[in-house]
């Protein structure tokens, strides 16, 4: 894509990534794992390149001083792609907004999982919430003392049978390789290797935890953005300088394309969608080098300048 350089992150309890307790009870305990959590970690990814990257042009064009004292002048010309796949697709849309404004953002939503409300039904206003990992916090008294109690019982009741349950389930023979086919367009292009990419980071010790950790986030909808998926959308509409496209598979499974195209249709002409034929939930490995000639087509008919 001529980008300077590639970012990718897992959500916290995915991957390799740590798993921060989140078993004393406290809904703040559940933030890192909320997708809100997830935007904060990638937009501190971004936005540390994005200052290598105005640093090296300040020291070459002896502007550093003067950068300094004029914020925005430091992200001029500066340009980001945004990729989002499923649930992660609101993750990129916060990252979006939390970015600064005057950096141009190509936002590019894979087989997107947002939740819309019914044509026609109101949705509530939206407005900026804090900072993701900015609401960790002691909480003290008799209602902390009533979270550990409870955490405590879910643990035993919930947590220890599901993390059990989940166990036996991944470490089947051949689960990885029956979930890739059953997510893939075509099921007979999964191969060994493909399953294996998924397997390895399964084996982490406490993955489960931070499965369930995540789950339990979504369930309490912790931190989640004011006005739902459709609000959220509308405030990135409404940034400068900033383009949304959504790609989807024809045989996704997991997210019906219809849903996909409604998703670009609410917003009319705002939203490009693109339909892969053929493709599933994972379209990008499934076919690496057309999905990413879709990708370029959209950056190029849309701005055409580089990446940074």
């Amino acid at each position: 894509l001529g980008a300077r350089v590639g970012l990718a992150h897992d959500a916290v309890g995915f991957g390799f990534t740590d798993r921060p307790g989140a078993t004393g009870g406290q809904r703040e305990d559940l933030v890192p794992y909320s997708l809100a959590g997830s935007a904060a970690i990638g937009c501190r990814l971004v936005e540390n390149e994005l200052e290598k990257a105005s640093s090296t042009i300040d020291e070459s064009s002896g502007e550093g001083e003067d950068a300094k004292q004029q914020p925005g002048k430091r992200n001029k010309g500066r340009s980001v792609a945004l990729l989002g796949h499923s649930m992660g697709c609101t993750s990129t849309l916060r990252m979006a907004l939390a970015l600064p404004r005057d950096v141009r953002k190509f936002i590019v939503l894979v087989a997107p999982a947002l939740v819309f409300p019914a044509p026609g039904k109101e949705v509530v206003p939206s407005s900026k919430s804090s900072g993701a990992l900015e609401k960790l916090g002691p909480r003290g008294g008799i209602r902390s003392l009533m979270g550990r109690m409870a955490a405590a019982i879910r643990r035993v009741l919930l947590d220890l049978p599901f993390g059990y349950f989940l166990r036996r389930l991944v470490g089947k023979a051949n689960f990885w390789l029956d979930s890739l086919r059953l997510v893939w367009g075509n099921p007979q292009g999964v191969t060994g290797a493909d399953a294996l990419r998924f397997q390895w980071p399964a084996i982490g010790q406490g993955w489960e935890a931070g499965l369930l950790a995540f789950t339990r986030s979504r369930i309490l909808g912790v931190d989640a953005y004011p006005g739902g998926d459709y609000a959220l959308v509308q405030e990135v509409l409404s940034l400068p300088n900033t383009s949304i496209a959504i790609i989807a598979g024809s045989s996704d499974r997991i997210v019906p394309p219809s849903a996909a195209r409604d998703v670009a249709e609410r917003f009319s002409t705002q939203i490009r969608f693109v339909q892969l034929e053929g493709r599933g939930h994972d379209p990008f490995e499934e076919d690496e080098d057309e999905f990413v000639r879709v990708v370029e087509a959209f950056l190029e008919e849309e701005d055409g300048q580089d990446l940074d």
